[in-house]
């Protein structure tokens, strides 16, 4: 059996492309309309295909909503000395939540490796998706900056 079906736009996908233009109507069979339902999300002005990261959560909810908590700890840096969590476990990942301020965020994967440095900005959560040593905070400016609170999660 098949349906016949309007166009409209939430059927509007950007990796999909047209020539000349999309369809007035299209007639799906009951197996292709159930298998786009499946494997797309809808928004208020378009449909998207679903993508996974490596862990394979869906990339339309947190990375780390399929994980399991495995290190924690509450950082609280000030201007002049910096704060570090140092993980005890082997982990996938690490969630970093700020407070009130901006503060620079020094990720470590490995114990005596480089580190990739990212500014989270005050109220968000950031996630680093590679295994973490360490996680070391500072406030921005500093010296100067006011200190604040921060979380870190390592999720494996």
């Amino acid at each position: 059996m098949s349906v016949k079906i309007k166009w409209s736009n939430l059927f509007n996908m950007p990796e999909i492309e047209f020539e000349p233009a999309p369809p007035r109507e299209l007639i799906l069979s009951d197996e292709l309309t159930q298998s786009l339902a499946w494997l797309t999300a809808v928004t208020r002005h378009d449909r998207k295909l679903l993508r996974c990261d490596e862990n394979g959560s869906l990339l339309v909810t947190d990375a780390w909503s399929g994980l399991n908590v495995c290190d924690q700890a509450e950082l609280y840096p000030e201007s002049g000395t910096t704060d570090t969590a140092t993980a005890t476990k082997l982990n996938a990942g690490a969630l970093v939540s700020t407070s009130t301020q901006l503060v620079k965020c020094s990720f470590v994967r490995k114990s005596g490796g480089g580190s990739d440095v990212i500014y989270v900005p005050p109220n968000q959560y950031y996630w680093y998706p590679f295994p973490t040593y360490s996680v070391t905070v500072a406030v921005v400016p500093d010296p100067g900056g006011t200190a604040s609170y921060v979380g870190v999660t390592c999720y494996v």
